[in-house]
């Protein structure tokens, strides 16, 4: 058997199938919503921002719900004459007044779901921020577990220790702000 050479188109090749094969087992969420369902209708412009910084890229999706019910659904606008990945959300209800709109946000690059900080009334006709200045949307990052407790003192399964002898640990949380407390 002998050692086959790909050289750098081969590779090349080799690494956009990957990638092909990569974007393609991403599935967006099975989000969904009928128009021609509801009365009225509005807008909201958004962008999205996650520990600061504005996300967004091809293929992301920004939702609108009320309770377990999609009421909108947008793509992240690629061509914003300044650079953003904005989303241009048309959003739906029946009622004049009363649905509470939360927001959900599909990253596509991670394949996940995340949820938005903040809420909006429906409003019949409402226009809710622009394309010049969108409404700043912020990702609702998860909490993160506590770091594993490493270096007892004493040591795991040391003998003879006194009982009055001070316990300690190193560990910690890596969300800032976080207090962790032991038991």
């Amino acid at each position: 058997m002998g050692v086959r050479s790909f050289g750098v188109v081969g590779v090349m090749a080799l690494l956009v199938t990957v990638g092909l094969v990569a974007a393609a087992s991403a599935q967006p969420p099975g989000w969904a919503v009928n128009p021609p369902d509801y009365q009225y209708n509005g807008s909201v412009t958004a962008a999205v921002f996650m520990d600061g910084t504005q996300a967004g890229a091809e293929g992301d999706l920004l939702a609108a719900f009320v309770g377990e019910e999609c009421r909108g659904i947008a793509e992240a606008w690629e061509d914003d004459p300044w650079g953003r990945y904005p989303f241009l959300l048309m959003v739906y209800g029946n009622a004049p007044t009363g649905d509470l709109l939360t927001f959900q946000y599909y990253d596509a690059s991670e394949d996940v779901v995340l949820l938005v900080q903040e809420t909006r009334d429906f409003v019949p006709n409402m226009t809710e921020c622009g394309i010049v200045d969108p409404c700043e949307f912020n990702i609702l990052m998860p909490n993160s577990l506590p770091w594993v407790p490493i270096d007892p003192h004493p040591a795991d399964g040391a003998e003879g220790v006194q009982a009055s002898t001070e316990l300690c640990w190193a560990g910690g949380d890596p969300d800032a702000g976080d207090q962790v407390t032991y038991h």
